[in-house]
């Protein structure tokens, strides 16, 4: 039974990844074929790869935004043919108010640590090439816009990431691994779904850090939430903070605040489940 439970992990993953590829290759070719056909409508026009492809990155993120939607949608369609309620599997539960505010303030404390890391690595370790390739990366990006920028990376990507990666592949490898096992398959796979080394490391560790919350939380908002803020403030904190702070209070801001809200989120965690069990012994003694 494991092992079939594990074929149906592996053969889901690799067949919902493959979808976004061939989704997000599939609108790249087309915008090309269409940026041809308008801009150079002469035949004889000689046009290089480049100079289209340049063309094409300031599509970039209505094509993410496209991708995600589409691939969400057929991955949905999918769900009619399994046995589980996709809106149930994923876990789209409702939280408690604090809990929500907890896990935007951690999110936002959070990816001031891992900048501060980051720029740790880029100081002690010889991967400038990497830096530069992670930048000409995301320039199209932030060359898009404030306002698209915003609905990309801080609602599309949390949204269409979290179901996929915390509510479907880390719940499938939750049947036959270990919970800590699961999280650490789906956290690599996050990571390596970011496509560069620079993303996927700290992909990685966020992908474990959002892994452990849906499992304590059980419920995709929770982590929604967590990732919405991290994107979020990377995206109005980051320059702010290589400009005004020295990389020993980055660290120092992140890895406090961090630390701070993670301890309230386990006490709440806590005493809430306390009070679950209470409740349900009070229950049982009424019922005897």
């Amino acid at each position: 039974m494991k092992i079939k439970n594990l074929l149906k992990a592996i053969g889901f993953t690799l067949l919902i990844l493959i979808i976004y590829l061939v989704i997000n290759v599939g609108l790249t070719v087309f915008v090309g074929i269409l940026i041809r056909v308008i801009n150079y409508p002469n035949i004889g026009n000689i046009v290089s790869s480049e100079q289209i492809i340049s063309e094409i990155s300031k599509f970039i993120v209505p094509i993410l935004i496209i991708t995600n939607i589409i691939t969400l949608a057929i991955i949905m369609l999918i769900f009619l043919g399994r046995d589980d309620k996709f809106l149930s599997y994923v876990g789209f539960r409702r939280i408690k108010v604090h809990d929500g505010a907890l896990i935007l303030g951690f999110g936002v404390f959070f990816n001031i640590l891992i900048t501060g890391l980051v720029d740790l690595a880029i100081k002690y370790l010889p991967i400038r090439r990497q830096i530069q390739e992670f930048e000409s990366l995301m320039e199209p990006l932030i060359n898009s816009g404030f306002i698209p920028i915003i609905i990309a990376v801080s609602i599309s990507a949390p949204l269409f990431e979290e179901i996929m990666f915390r509510g479907i592949i880390l719940n499938d490898f939750k049947k036959v691994f270990p919970v800590w096992l699961a999280i650490l398959v789906q956290a690599l796979l996050f990571g390596l779904f970011h496509g560069n080394l620079i993303q996927g490391v700290y992909a990685t560790i966020l992908g474990i850090i959002l892994g452990i919350v849906y499992y304590k939380y059980r419920s995709i908002w929770a982590v929604i939430l967590l990732h919405f803020s991290y994107n979020t403030a990377s995206l109005l904190l980051d320059q702010w903070l290589h400009n005004n702070l020295q990389l020993n209070n980055i660290l120092l801001i992140g890895f406090g605040g961090s630390l701070l809200f993670a301890i309230i989120m386990i006490k709440f965690y806590k005493r809430e489940n306390y009070n679950k069990i209470e409740k349900e012994v009070e229950n049982v003694e009424t019922i005897d």
